[in-house]
């Protein structure tokens, strides 16, 4: 079996809620972890 981890990015909370959603009820993804970031670019 082989695994995949993907990091990404969304405008907003909801988005990244309704896509998670998505992938784990089409079963092409077992989690996903939504997590708060803040960046800084020079």
């Amino acid at each position: 079996m082989r695994f995949l981890a993907i990091h990404t990015s969304f405008s907003n909370r909801m988005d990244a809620q309704r896509v998670s959603r998505i992938l784990i009820e089409e079963k092409l993804a077992a989690c996903a972890n939504i997590l708060t970031a803040r960046s800084i670019y020079h």
